[in-house]
């Protein structure tokens, strides 16, 4: 793959790994985006332009 501006991984494929890790991670290869269940966001401060809900 070439043109990687689609792609999100899902937290459950690197469940072992907390938010900060895993999102850390992820961009460190290059991954865009992050799929994850809401309650992992409960408590949490995001700024509106790094959070988009589908």
């Amino acid at each position: 793959m070439q043109n990687l501006d689609r792609l999100a991984i899902h937290t459950m494929t690197t469940k072992p790994w907390v938010l900060p890790t895993a999102c850390a991670k992820y961009a460190a290869a290059g991954v865009p985006g992050v799929g994850l269940w809401r309650q992992w966001l409960d408590g949490r401060q995001c700024r509106p332009q790094q959070l988009t809900l589908f």
